[in-house]
């Protein structure tokens, strides 16, 4: 159901992450509140993707709950996007939990450029989902992407057909 990955060297993906984090660290969260919901699912990919994440984007419509599914190390998360002018309800957790065995995740993950209701904080208590928040996302704006950007060690399992594969988004 996931698309295959691009194969990359590993000095074109860093590059590729240069570029990334150096965009994100010029967003501000006024400039977040004006995106659309898309636009917020994109730049959140880019996000993950900087902090060493493989992103894989789903469908805009019939996307089961998950907006965005993240791999690292042998673990997804499925994440539910939310950019919205209101505090984010337990529906939103809802999704992002009823999306795991859609996208084989071990873990959700809840998004968003405002805050969460009480109930929608209680319920991602419970069920271990994670919630980032507005500061979360401008924490991860401002502090995220101005350290030097490392790359997993390449083993032999790595290479493939006499290149080195890097894995990033589409």
């Amino acid at each position: 159901m996931l698309p295959t990955w691009r194969v990359l060297s590993i000095a074109a993906a860093r590059q590729r992450l240069r570029e990334i984090s150096t965009r994100l660290a010029a967003i501000a969260m006024d400039d977040i509140d004006r995106m659309s919901g898309e636009q917020f699912e994109d730049l959140l990919a880019d996000v993950f993707a900087a902090q060493g994440y493989g992103v894989v984007t789903t469908p805009r419509t019939g996307d089961y709950g998950a907006d965005l599914v993240l791999e690292l190390r042998g673990g997804r998360t499925a994440v539910q996007v939310k950019r919205l002018s209101r505090p984010v309800d337990q529906a939103a957790v809802r999704e992002a939990l009823g999306s795991m065995a859609i996208y084989s995740a071990t873990s959700a993950m809840v998004v968003t450029n405002n805050g969460f209701t009480k109930h929608a904080t209680e319920l991602a208590r419970v069920n271990g989902v994670r919630l980032w928040d507005r500061g979360a996302v401008a924490t991860a704006l401002a502090d995220g992407y101005t350290r030097s950007i490392e790359l997993p060690t390449v083993t032999l399992e790595a290479l493939v057909g006499g290149r080195i594969a890097g894995l990033l988004r589409r």
